[in-house]
């Protein structure tokens, strides 16, 4: 791992006490090298400043503006090249060394001519002022505690519980939220008195005391006046090229997520590198749709291909080491059912610096029409509720979690409707699926793809083309984005204009990956014919009748396995109601709760490694 922390204003007598501290946390980040930041007022540090894909310290020419920088950050080419004839720093590259400079030249507007997902701290030596800033969507967690004379921030809860000044109590709320929504909504964490940095923010910390503000709101996204089809398609498909192309730059090779689906397969084409520099992988057990197609179209069309293979030798050998990676690293935003990303990345890092993902590409570009990991029920009802104009019983509707203790929750079910209450924009000229796409950009992305891409930096960049804040920004004003559709629309004939576009960015880029099938039985380039797009029908509805419930991605073997080595003295856990625990594992129940099994145990780990430790 990597990432950047800090302690302001050290003025107090305990100084001493917590910068040996200080340094504990700092070096829990990462194995690596850690570059430190002293004086009289603060101590900074950054974690893993080796490596380009991790955190990073740079300054000015005089060294009067020190930035940490955690996450991937773009500076458009007509900016560095303005930067490198008026710094001397013609031959750079790289654009984290241009953040000083931009700001030495705009001051903390700075920020809006950035692109990516990121997390920067500066202090400014000469005005004696500090400011964390982050990325619009705030994809990348950062963590901050304000008391007792300090100001502390870090990019990972769990080594902020290092200091002696911050307690280890439980914010109940938080966990709540978890329970009811799969991750903590708002700002808040699992510690009272920790907060995470909201999206698109300016904090500043100086003499005169300490402000905050937001640069950019995704209610900027929604406009009444949407471009054509016509122009909506050419341009989707000209801005994503740019994303995709983008994030790969001065990377040697390039890693590329292809399941059986339309996401990953459209970014595959859009790439202008040679095929030698390609390297695609997918997950999934073995002789699935997500391993098979992925291997046709590899050997067929000449491309290197890994396969992650979630076999039993994965659940039984592998699965525990990096379930534990993926609690701890997510500090519990994520479960142990996502351990197969980190064993996936971890395998292509030996290979790659970068993976380009779809993350984001289905719900951006389709409209959302069900619910489970990453949208959980409870959004649903909620949002569903307020179109009733009957939010005062929300909590009553909920789908309660099984495993959580409900008397836990109930203590803190006003704060759990109040934080809703604030998500519902009721005030704005937004129609209900616009103002759930609200919720989903300030919520859901980043605390599930978010999480995803921080917690795997350890190992390569995680970048989804989808999540590029200029394309982001015209999809949202055409009519192929899933906000400008129904509510959780369900029509099969209105959801496959995503699947349409999908299928001609392919078809122009790379017509013969077209031609392969996907796992919904049908090529691209079937939707672009008559007789393809009755072909497509007749697998929908044969799927439907088939009703697959997904694969498994070896999952349970690893869960069962886990529990058994790793989850003694679950009485100790706040929250968790333990004899449901054991008793559904023993007689196997859980199977039919998975999402909320994983919650649960996800909890407990975590919380037995890092609060009880």
């Amino acid at each position: 791992m990597s990432g950047i922390v800090g302690a302001i204003s050290m003025r107090s007598a305990r100084a001493r006490t917590i910068e040996s501290e200080f340094m504990v946390m700092l070096h829990s980040l990462a194995k690596g090298r850690v570059t430190t930041i002293k004086d009289e007022k603060h101590l900074l540090g950054v974690a893993g400043s080796d490596n380009i894909r991790n955190a990073q310290y740079c300054t000015n020419r005089d060294r009067t503006i020190h930035c940490m920088i955690d996450g991937d950050v773009f500076v458009d080419k007509d900016d560095q090249q303005s930067i490198a004839r008026n710094s001397g720093m013609r031959g750079v590259t790289h654009p984290h060394f241009f953040v000083p400079f931009l700001y030495e030249r705009s001051g903390v507007d700075f920020v809006k001519m950035l692109k990516g997902w990121f997390n920067i701290v500066i202090y400014d030596s000469r005005h004696k002022v500090y400011h964390l800033l982050n990325s619009r969507l705030g994809m990348r967690p950062l963590y901050y505690y304000r008391g007792s004379g300090y100001f502390i921030f870090a990019s990972r809860l769990g080594p902020m519980l290092k200091l002696s000044l911050i307690k280890r109590r439980i914010n109940k709320k938080s966990v709540a939220d978890y329970a009811l929504f799969n991750y903590p909504l708002g700002d808040g964490t699992y510690i009272e008195g920790v907060s995470a940095l909201s999206p698109a923010t300016v904090m500043t910390i100086g003499d005169s005391g300490f402000t905050q503000r937001n640069y950019w709101s995704p209610l900027s996204l929604f406009t009444k006046e949407l471009v054509s089809a016509d122009d909506s398609i050419a341009q989707t498909e000209r801005l994503l090229k740019k994303a995709v192309n983008k994030m790969h730059a001065g990377m040697s090779s390039v890693g590329v997520s292809l399941t059986g689906g339309f996401d990953g397969r459209t970014v595959l084409s859009l790439i202008d590198r040679p095929k030698e520099d390609l390297v695609l992988y997918s997950f999934g057990e073995p002789g699935s749709k997500d391993i098979s197609i992925p291997l046709a179209i590899s050997r067929q069309l000449s491309y290197e291909y890994v396969p992650v293979c979630l076999d039993d030798d994965y659940g039984n050998n592998i699965f525990t080491e990096y379930a534990k990676e993926c609690i701890i690293r997510s500090d519990c935003r994520s479960t142990l059912a996502r351990a197969h990303y980190l064993y996936a990345l971890d395998l292509m890092s030996q290979r790659v610096g970068v993976v380009l993902t779809g993350n984001c590409g289905s719900e951006l570009i389709r409209p959302v029409h069900m619910t489970g990991e990453v949208i959980n029920p409870n959004a649903k009802i909620f949002f569903k509720l307020l179109e009733n104009g009957n939010i005062s019983t929300t909590f009553d509707q909920f789908v309660i979690p099984r495993y959580f203790k409900i008397e836990e929750i109930l203590l803190v079910k006003d704060r759990v409707c109040e934080a809703l209450a604030g998500n519902a924009l009721s005030g704005e000229p937004l129609t209900l699926n616009q103002k759930f796409y609200h919720f989903l950009i300030k919520e859901v992305f980043r605390k599930y793809f978010g999480t995803e891409m921080a917690m795997e930096d350890g190992y390569v960049h995680n970048r989804s083309p989808y999540l590029d804040d200029d394309f982001i920004d015209f999809i949202f004003q055409t009519p192929l984005c899933g906000a400008n559709y129904n509510f959780f629309e369900d029509n099969p004939l209105v959801r496959i204009n995503g699947q349409l576009l999908y299928a001609r960015i392919i078809n122009n880029n790379n017509a013969s990956l077209a031609r392969f099938r996907t796992n919904r039985m049908y090529a691209p380039h079937d939707l672009l014919t008559n007789t393809g797009r009755i072909k497509a029908g007749f697998s929908f509805l044969y799927r439907k009748l088939l009703r697959n419930n997904g694969e498994g991605y070896g999952l349970d073997l690893g869960v069962e396995r886990f529990v058994q080595e790793n989850l003694k003295g679950l009485d100790d856990v706040e929250f968790l109601n333990t004899e449901e625990i054991l008793g559904d594992f023993r007689d196997g129940t859980w199977k039919k709760h998975k999402l909320d099994f994983h919650k649960a145990i996800s909890w407990a780990y975590w919380y037995k490694n890092t609060i009880r430790l």
